[in-house]
């Protein structure tokens, strides 16, 4: 029995913040504006793999190679801008801010049968390949827009699922003719099978 696995995990964070002040100048009078982002984000992957090798007898060997990948982010991003008469009065000023979290799990993992007889390089392989994926997100849109006049908010938010499964089986047999010939055959098949699921909700308030 021989056993490899390995074990793996990332993660990068980043935060950015900027702000600035800029004046502008028309025929007859000027104006300011105050912008400012926060831009934060985070990542997270786990990583295993692990490979299982059996002589189940000298002349047969099953062989397994499981692997899961975990992933999740999340990132929040917000941007003000404010803008000011020549009296540096705010007469407009915008929030925007745009916020997104997904996660996801995924495998791709084998098992293979090998059988070998009396005969030199005679051999039957049997070989079965799982796919695997689900995956979710959700992401929200949120303004706020104030003036002299009024206020308003819109607010939106969107949210998306989708998973897969794909199975493969092969069947391979191997007759050698000659030193010089070799018969193979194979069979093989495809099984899969998916799914999404979106939604989107708008809410707009004055």
């Amino acid at each position: 029995v021989k056993l490899g696995l390995n074990y793996s995990y990332y993660e990068s964070e980043l935060q950015a913040n900027s702000s600035s002040q800029s004046q502008y100048f028309l025929a007859d009078s000027s104006y300011y504006t105050k912008d400012s982002t926060n831009n934060q984000s985070l990542s997270s992957s786990h990583r295993l793999n692990m490979t299982l090798t059996v002589d189940i007898d000298s002349l047969t060997k099953l062989e397994l190679k499981p692997n899961l990948h975990i992933d999740a982010g999340d990132q929040n991003n917000t941007a003000i801008n404010d803008f000011r008469d020549n009296s540096f009065n705010s007469y407009l000023l915008t929030n925007v801010n745009n916020n997104y979290s997904s996660k996801g799990t995924s495998s791709r993992s084998e098992a293979t049968l090998r059988r070998k007889f009396g005969k030199p390089d005679r051999e039957l392989e049997a070989k079965y390949i799982l796919n695997y994926n689900d995956n979710s997100s959700t992401g929200g849109l949120k303004t706020n827009t104030s003036n002299q006049f009024l206020d308003t908010v819109i607010d939106q938010r969107k949210t998306n699922g989708n998973n897969s499964a794909t199975h493969y089986t092969t069947l391979t047999y191997s007759e050698p003719l000659s030193k010089s010939w070799m018969l193979t055959t194979e069979y093989f098949i495809e099984l899969g099978t998916s799914g999404q699921n979106r939604n989107t909700y708008n809410q707009d308030l004055l």
